[in-house]
């Protein structure tokens, strides 16, 4: 079973780095595509806790949630398509993720 595991996280890995080689332009695009989706992630918990949290610190929490929210609502309408690039370029560093893990955790199970 532990064998298995380090022979498919290998190929998981491998595939993973195959697509970063095949896809290139969708990783650099991912990685410019983030800011986006990431901004607004921020904004959004900041919103959060300017209403749940500390109400000393409401109206920092409340401009950050603002600059964060329109940052990245404006990236959104402005790279629209490096943002669609984001998504395509998610799944080869998601692979060698997957695959590193599992080659980890054959390795432990090993010893």
């Amino acid at each position: 079973m532990r064998k298995n595991h380090i022979a498919g996280g290998l190929i998981v890995f491998s595939l993973g780095l195959f697509l970063v080689y095949l896809n290139t332009p969708f990783v650099v695009q991912f990685i410019k595509g983030l800011l986006q989706p990431l901004f607004i992630l921020v904004g959004a918990v900041a919103g959060i806790a300017a209403v749940l949290g500390d109400r000393t610190l409401r109206n920092i929490n409340l401009g950050v949630a603002v600059v964060f929210l329109f940052v990245g609502l404006y990236g959104l309408y402005d790279e629209y398509y490096t943002v669609v690039d984001f998504f395509h370029g998610l799944y080869p560093p998601l692979f060698i993720v997957a695959g590193l893990l599992s080659v980890i955790h054959g390795i432990k199970k090993l010893a």
